[in-house]
Protein backbone atom coordinates (compact mmCIF):
# COMPACT_ATOMS: atom_id res chain seq x y z
CA UNK A 1 0.00 0.00 0.00
CA UNK A 2 2.99 2.60 -0.70
CA UNK A 3 4.40 4.26 2.10
CA UNK A 4 1.18 5.88 3.86
CA UNK A 5 3.11 7.05 6.66
CA UNK A 6 5.04 9.38 4.79
CA UNK A 7 1.99 10.81 2.52
CA UNK A 8 -0.28 11.14 5.55
CA UNK A 9 2.77 13.22 7.51
CA UNK A 10 3.72 10.00 9.98
CA UNK A 11 6.29 8.51 12.31
CA UNK A 12 6.59 4.90 11.17
CA UNK A 13 5.42 3.17 14.46
CA UNK A 14 8.44 1.67 16.19
CA UNK A 15 8.51 -1.98 16.73
CA UNK A 16 7.62 -2.30 19.75
CA UNK A 17 4.30 -0.04 19.32
CA UNK A 18 0.98 -2.14 18.68
CA UNK A 19 0.60 -1.95 14.60
CA UNK A 20 -3.08 -0.98 13.75
CA UNK A 21 -4.01 -1.94 10.35
CA UNK A 22 -4.92 0.95 8.33
CA UNK A 23 -7.00 0.95 5.10
CA UNK A 24 -5.22 1.11 2.02
CA UNK A 25 -5.21 4.54 0.40
CA UNK A 26 -6.60 4.41 -2.84
CA UNK A 27 -9.42 1.59 -1.50
CA UNK A 28 -9.99 4.43 1.34
CA UNK A 29 -10.77 6.81 -1.40
CA UNK A 30 -12.57 5.14 -4.02
CA UNK A 31 -14.72 3.55 -1.25
CA UNK A 32 -16.16 6.25 0.44
CA UNK A 33 -15.25 8.88 -2.79
CA UNK A 34 -13.08 10.94 -0.40
CA UNK A 35 -10.50 13.33 -1.91
CA UNK A 36 -7.23 13.05 -1.47
CA UNK A 37 -7.12 15.71 1.29
CA UNK A 38 -9.93 14.07 2.89
CA UNK A 39 -8.28 10.90 2.77
CA UNK A 40 -5.38 12.08 4.49
CA UNK A 41 -7.49 13.92 7.38
CA UNK A 42 -9.15 10.47 8.02
CA UNK A 43 -5.74 8.85 7.93
CA UNK A 44 -4.58 11.04 10.81
CA UNK A 45 -7.76 10.57 12.80
CA UNK A 46 -7.25 6.61 12.09
CA UNK A 47 -4.12 6.72 13.60
CA UNK A 48 -4.81 8.92 16.82
CA UNK A 49 -3.48 12.21 15.58
CA UNK A 50 -4.80 15.34 16.86
CA UNK A 51 -6.60 17.44 14.35
CA UNK A 52 -4.47 20.51 15.00
CA UNK A 53 -1.19 18.06 14.12
CA UNK A 54 -2.80 16.76 11.02
CA UNK A 55 -3.67 20.10 10.11
CA UNK A 56 -0.02 21.45 11.02
CA UNK A 57 1.36 18.77 9.24
CA UNK A 58 -0.33 19.21 5.88
CA UNK A 59 -0.06 22.64 6.09
CA UNK A 60 -3.44 23.87 6.03
CA UNK A 61 -5.23 25.69 9.14
CA UNK A 62 -7.42 24.01 11.63
CA UNK A 63 -10.37 25.21 9.99
CA UNK A 64 -10.04 24.14 6.84
CA UNK A 65 -9.20 20.47 8.54
CA UNK A 66 -12.27 21.02 10.08
CA UNK A 67 -14.34 21.42 7.21
CA UNK A 68 -12.44 18.36 5.61
CA UNK A 69 -13.41 16.16 8.72
CA UNK A 70 -17.02 16.94 8.32
CA UNK A 71 -17.09 16.05 4.68
CA UNK A 72 -15.36 12.65 5.31
CA UNK A 73 -18.26 12.43 8.64
CA UNK A 74 -20.77 12.80 6.21
CA UNK A 75 -19.26 10.42 3.41
CA UNK A 76 -18.62 8.05 5.40
CA UNK A 77 -21.99 7.97 8.10
CA UNK A 78 -20.02 8.86 10.81
CA UNK A 79 -19.95 11.59 13.34
CA UNK A 80 -17.42 10.96 15.73
CA UNK A 81 -13.72 11.05 15.65
CA UNK A 82 -13.71 7.88 17.26
CA UNK A 83 -16.70 6.03 14.94
CA UNK A 84 -14.65 7.48 11.94
CA UNK A 85 -11.45 5.61 13.57
CA UNK A 86 -13.18 2.24 14.36
CA UNK A 87 -15.09 2.37 11.06
CA UNK A 88 -11.50 2.46 9.12
CA UNK A 89 -9.81 -0.21 10.98
CA UNK A 90 -13.12 -1.77 9.88
CA UNK A 91 -12.72 -1.50 6.53
CA UNK A 92 -8.83 -2.20 6.53
CA UNK A 93 -9.52 -5.81 7.92
CA UNK A 94 -12.02 -6.36 5.07
CA UNK A 95 -9.95 -5.75 2.69
CA UNK A 96 -7.45 -8.39 2.96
Amino acid sequence: SGDYYHLVGLDRPMASQKKQRLPDEIVLGSRFNLTPAEVRIAMGIACGKPLADIADTHGITVQTARTQLKSVFSKTHTNRQAQLAVLLIEVASSST
